[in-house]
């Protein structure tokens, strides 16, 4: 599977991650994010996360992750939940992203896809 592949026809795309988010799961939210809002400039992409850490404010755009998991998008046409798979004290899987996704469609944890 290839990310951009995925997305590129996007409007809306939301990413997130596992409760109380540790530093690779910040990086790597971090990290998506910044590489679609450079490959899909005409979509709107909004990051969401528990507030991280003080440590990880250098991460570039960190201060953009909504943590008040409030937007005015009612659905995604992208969702992507990072690393959902390996956390239990996780919301179940794909299952808690799909209900604000138009089309149903969730991309894998990152680290898990290849060809970003």
């Amino acid at each position: 599977m290839n990310i951009y592949d995925e997305v590129k026809g996007a409007s809306t795309i939301g990413i997130s991650g596992h409760l109380r988010p540790d530093g690779d799961c910040v990086g790597s939210v971090m990290g998506l994010y910044l590489y679609l809002k450079k490959v899909c400039p005409q979509a709107r992409i909004e990051a969401f996360l528990e507030k991280p850490a003080d440590i990880f404010a250098c991460i570039k755009g960190v201060e953009e992750i909504r943590t008040d998991f409030v937007t005015d998008i009612e659905n995604f046409d992208v969702g992507n939940r990072l690393k959902y798979a390996a956390y239990t004290y996780a919301p179940s899987s794909v299952d808690s992203v799909k209900p604000y996704i138009k089309g149903g469609a969730v991309v894998a944890a990152a680290a898990a896809v290849g060809g970003i």
